[in-house]
């Protein structure tokens, strides 16, 4: 009987033991290769599946380097390399804010995450889809339908489809909250040993020469929260559109002490409205509050939640410094940044901001101009008709009378039917609607304000109030 021959298993008696011994060493060295290149795979698969819970891991979503454009590369302010900065935004709003947002201050800082609800990549950063990393339990419930429709939409679509078609899914902004919390972990994860942590919105614009001048200043050791002031059910907290400021200490005493930190406050959230409010009430709970005011860590009115054009300047942060503006329209981030190069300083200051980019378009009168007066109104249908005296709805001219009468007056604003004054001074913008605004401001009494603020030097200006309208309505000279 002749057995089967099987070449590759059986040994030919010629063989010497050595290459025997050879061989089979040589086969079993390969096998266990094998074996662990299969291991190291589903190891990895594991890996990359398991998004159910941000404290236990990190994934493959840290930042990488941005692929800047020509002319557009990072000079990174000094102190940024201690911040982590989050950005929030949504899978509609995304192609409409980060590319400015990456093209202009986003170069000034290293370590940058965008957060959306669902993943994609801009100049190339992976943008992460935090809710990839929240409970399931809050993920397979009801009120995130909108977001499960989001991603078949998504799978066919894209991203940047979904905002070209103005078509963001119903929904959506009502589970914004949950982002929040889940973001401030991913951050520690990503970065456990950074000095400050930055929370901030899409539209949302950040000085970052103030801002780290500021910071660098105070103690990161501290365990400090800070913000612009807001309140729901007269509890504080920041307001995450003016930036919200976390210390190292506070954020490693948190959420990088307890795994479980965001999970404690998911049936808190269910029930609130609001994800900023969230991360107070849970620092509120380890008795951190928000700090303001004059003292340190000295925040004063470094944070605004209005944007460049509608900044109040008035005598009481005239001397102070700007950090951070809130719903900066796109056009109007390279528009800004432009001016922050141009500028060059080391901080700007309230004086410096009105003087270099809002003064040259303040004037007596302007069409077509809304400047903001909110501080008292004048209405068709006003209780105090009765009075004649306080009529300034009626016209222009008695708008402006109104403002006349009030000392206090820095501004005012008319269209039919309507007056309003204002004690700051705000530059504006445009109105082109079938309405428009006119509106004016007093510029004595500007004057006045500058030349008791000490850190004005009002006759060393080269510009004056409405230089710039003056020299564009002068007539053009002739080239021929």
């Amino acid at each position: 009987m002749i057995r089967p021959s099987c070449s590759f298993w059986r040994v030919k008696p010629s063989l010497s033991r050595r290459r025997v011994y050879l061989f089979v060493a040589s086969l079993s060295l390969f096998l266990m290769c094998i074996i662990s290149l299969v291991g190291l795979f589903r190891l990895n698969s594991t890996h990359a599946v398991t998004t159910s819970s941000i404290s236990t891991s990190t994934t493959n979503t840290a930042p990488k380097k941005i692929s800047h454009p020509e002319g557009q590369e990072p000079v990174y302010v000094p102190g940024t390399d201690k911040v982590y900065v989050m950005i929030r935004t949504g899978a509609s709003r995304l192609w409409e804010y980060i590319p400015q947002q990456l093209a202009t201050t986003g170069r000034q800082v290293p370590h940058l995450a965008v957060y959306s609800d669902a993943p994609d990549e801009v100049d190339g950063l992976p943008i992460i889809d935090i809710f990839a990393h929240i409970s399931k339990k809050i993920l397979k419930s009801n009120e995130f339908d909108c977001y499960r429709k989001q991603q078949k939409y998504l799978k066919s679509l894209g991203s940047s489809r979904l905002y070209t078609t103005k078509n963001a899914i119903q929904g959506m902004d009502a589970i914004e909250r949950y982002k929040i919390m889940p973001m401030v972990m991913h951050a520690y994860n990503e970065k456990p040993d950074a000095d400050w942590y930055i929370l901030m919105e899409d539209s949302s614009y950040v000085v970052w020469t103030s801002m780290m001048v500021w910071l660098n200043a105070i103690n990161a050791d501290d365990k400090l929260y800070l913000g612009k002031q807001a309140y729901i059910n007269e509890e504080e907290f920041a307001h995450s559109g003016s930036v919200v400021i976390m210390s190292g200490a506070l954020i490693r005493s948190t959420f990088g002490a307890d795994p479980k930190f965001v999970s404690k406050y998911d049936d808190y959230t269910r029930q609130d409205c609001c994800g900023d409010h969230v991360l107070g009430h849970a620092f509120h709970d380890v008795d951190v509050t928000i700090k303001a005011g004059y003292d340190y860590p000295h925040i004063a009115f470094r944070l605004q939640n209005e944007e460049p054009v509608f900044v109040k300047y008035n005598s009481d942060n005239w001397c102070y410094e700007i950090a951070s503006f809130h719903n900066v329209k796109p056009a109007e981030f390279q528009k800004f940044f432009d001016f922050e190069r141009a500028y060059q300083k080391e901080s700007i200051f309230y004086h410096q901001l009105y003087k270099h980019y809002a003064m040259p378009y303040i004037t007596d009168r302007v069409e077509g101009w809304n400047n903001g007066a909110s501080d008292q109104d004048y209405y068709k249908g006003d209780p105090r008709e009765e009075n004649a005296d306080e009529i300034g709805w009626t016209s222009l001219d008695a708008c402006d009378n109104r403002c006349d009468d009030w000392d206090d007056c820095k501004q005012f604003r008319w269209k039919e039917g309507h007056c309003d004054l204002g004690s700051s001074i705000q530059l504006g913008a445009a109105d082109n609607s079938d309405n428009p605004w006119t509106s004016g401001w007093r510029v004595d009494r500007i004057r006045s304000m500058r030349s008791d603020r000490a850190c004005d030097f009002l006759g060393e200006d080269e510009l004056e109030e409405g230089s710039a309208r003056k020299k564009s309505a002068q007539p053009q000279k002739s080239t021929s």
